[in-house]
């Protein structure tokens, strides 16, 4: 069966002398994905947001974000934020690259984490890497190595990796 393209990422230069998506600190500009759409692509799409996005739906691609991102759906591919926050029914497939505050709630992560402050309360497959502190809850389970300055791990959570504390 052949699928029609539904979405194609096109290169885009703003003819606006003031728009800077790279200014984490526009926190006018939200953009929604809801929770009946799904955005898909070729192998190299990408949402690039230059303030802050909350994605319901579904996303196949990078998804790379000036501001804070909320998701509470489903993404297939690499996420980059100033802020994430991960809620409870989420899932995402790809790495995280978060400059800030990471926080999941009850979601599944299949890849990589980076972030310089996160807390993670979920099921985690992949490495953990938070620059300055960690706290994991106690229904977390995480399969991959830790690494971070600073850790507080709840009673009944799950680690089945190595951890290095990093001063």
């Amino acid at each position: 069966m052949n699928e029609k393209e539904l979405f194609q990422s096109v290169n885009f230069e703003s003819p606006f002398q003031s728009d800077n998506r790279n200014k984490a600190n526009n926190d006018d500009e939200l953009t929604i994905i809801g929770s009946s759409t799904v955005i898909e692509g070729k192998q190299d799409s990408k949402i690039i947001c230059g303030g802050n996005i909350e994605i319901m739906g579904q996303v196949k691609g990078l998804v790379d974000v000036a501001g804070s991102a909320e998701i509470y759906g489903t993404i297939d591919g690499l996420v980059n934020a100033e802020q994430l926050t991960v809620e409870e029914g989420s899932k995402i497939n790809g790495d995280i690259n978060c400059r800030t505050t990471l926080s999941i709630n009850g979601a599944d992560i299949v890849g990589n984490i980076k972030a310089k402050n996160a807390y993670i309360n979920a099921s985690i497959k992949g490495n953990i890497e938070a620059t300055n502190d960690l706290k994991i809850a106690n229904s977390s389970v995480i399969e991959g190595n830790i690494a971070t300055g600073s850790i507080s791990i709840e009673s009944g959570a799950v680690l089945a990796g190595n951890l290095l504390v990093k001063k």
